[in-house]
């Protein structure tokens, strides 16, 4: 009935990468951030298959590691776009209902992922993973301050995301020659549909590896998680 994408199809230039290292394979706690994330889709019960999307450059790399997980029944290769890589990945599912999961985000709750899955299957034909921080955002524009949010009003877009697979692949279809620019699916499902995206709650470290540095904090997070 579930199937999950997992995005590992980026680059990884932000993180300071040396030719085919991508942070992908960087070293964390003796594993690797695509290990972190298989290691726990695997566990969750009533998702069906996994598929990882993979860097077309690195892709021998991304088969041996998914080589160790059963559940993952498919490697297909990335594209240029992470949106046109989910659409791929998006493709090669068979159940009725879809999880994206960036590997940038290595550290993955199942109690969120589950919650996910609740919501679909309530209905439901989008759903996010937001987490809300609990200090006030403030509105910004040509570098000034404009205005401050309602604490709880602005939150950050975390994964997994959660789709009704056909719902999502007529979108993807109809979003194919958009040349814009969309955050993720979440964000073309509302462009092009208006659909209420509902959203569960999310956690600091469900954070994006986007620098360097950002692998000590989720090194720290694991170390945390495993004490």
């Amino acid at each position: 009935m579930f199937s999950a994408v997992i995005l590992a199809g980026g680059k990884g230039e932000r993180v300071g990468a040396i030719k085919q290292l991508l942070p992908l394979y960087e070293p964390l706690a003796n594993t690797t951030m695509l290990d972190l994330v298989l290691q726990q889709y695997q566990t969750v019960e009533n998702i069906q298959e996994i598929i990882v999307v993979a860097n077309r450059d690195v892709q021998d790399q991304i088969v041996d590691v998914c080589r160790r997980y059963p559940g993952v029944k498919r490697v297909v290769p990335g594209c240029s776009t992470r949106r046109r890589s989910a659409y791929k990945g998006v493709q090669a599912v068979s159940g009725q209902y879809v999880l994206i999961h960036d590997v940038a985000r290595p550290i993955v709750c199942t109690r969120t992922v589950q919650a996910c899955m609740n919501m679909l299957e309530e209905g439901y034909t989008a759903v996010n993973t937001v987490w809300i921080p609990p200090e006030n955002s403030v509105f910004l524009a040509n570098h000034r301050m404009t205005g401050v949010a309602p604490r709880g009003a602005v939150g950050s877009g975390q994964c997994p995301q959660g789709f009704h697979t056909q719902k999502l692949l007529e979108v993807q279809e109809e979003a194919s020659e958009d040349e814009r620019e969309f955050n993720d699916e979440c964000s073309l499902m509302l462009e092009y549909t208006g659909c209420v995206v509902g959203y569960v709650e999310g956690s600091p470290d469900g954070m994006k590896v986007t620098v360097r540095e950002d692998l000590d904090l989720i090194r720290y997070y694991l170390q945390r998680r495993r004490a």
